[in-house]
């Protein structure tokens, strides 16, 4: 498997792939994690955090690749100057590796950030329809998001899928759209 980041989405988006090594485990609580809508999640929105940790990582909170981006969800120093930004920290990506708690916390953080823009920009009425033939989901929001940056996830919507960078995989915006929906 090769290590992988996006070079030019915007900042918070990149992402990785490592070695499936680590035993996952689930990150929400359902109850407590609300959907854009405010609504509680789904009842797939508990899986959602073990998945991408899983593609992302193999579930590796100690991976780290040769772009800078390391841990399970292959978090780059961008997206974690945002979390430290609204936490008065000043945590690194090799500080966090071996913090499996701090790295949760984040992610945890981040889907909550990704959810908060979804709705305050309306983009939760795209949920049913479908981009590029792929059926819009708030998981697939949430897993383009990661990929391409909260910008790159909406400006992907509001091109209709026009707009579908790929990663230095391949891996698309709609592609990821599609694996998590």
């Amino acid at each position: 498997m090769t290590l992988r980041k996006i070079n030019y989405l915007d900042a918070g988006g990149a992402i990785e792939r490592g070695k499936a090594m680590a035993a996952e485990r689930n990150v929400f609580d359902t109850a407590q994690s609300p959907s854009a809508s405010g609504e509680p999640a789904s009842p797939g929105y508990n899986n959602f955090g073990q998945a991408l940790g899983n593609s992302e990582s193999g579930g590796d909170y100690g991976v780290m690749n040769a772009e800078g981006y390391g841990g399970k969800y292959q978090f780059g120093q961008d997206r974690l100057d945002d979390y430290n930004n609204t936490h008065g920290t000043r945590y690194t990506v090799e500080e966090i590796l071996s913090n499996p708690g701090l790295q949760e916390e984040v992610f945890k953080w981040h889907i909550q950030d990704i959810d908060t823009f979804i709705n305050s920009n309306g983009l939760n009425s795209y949920l049913g329809q479908n981009v590029n033939g792929v059926p819009v989901t708030m998981d697939g929001l949430r897993a383009a998001a990661h990929l391409g940056g909260k910008g790159g996830m909406r400006k992907m919507l509001e091109s209709g899928g026009g707009y579908n960078p790929a990663d230095s995989n391949g891996t698309s915006l709609t592609n990821y759209l599609a694996k998590f929906g």
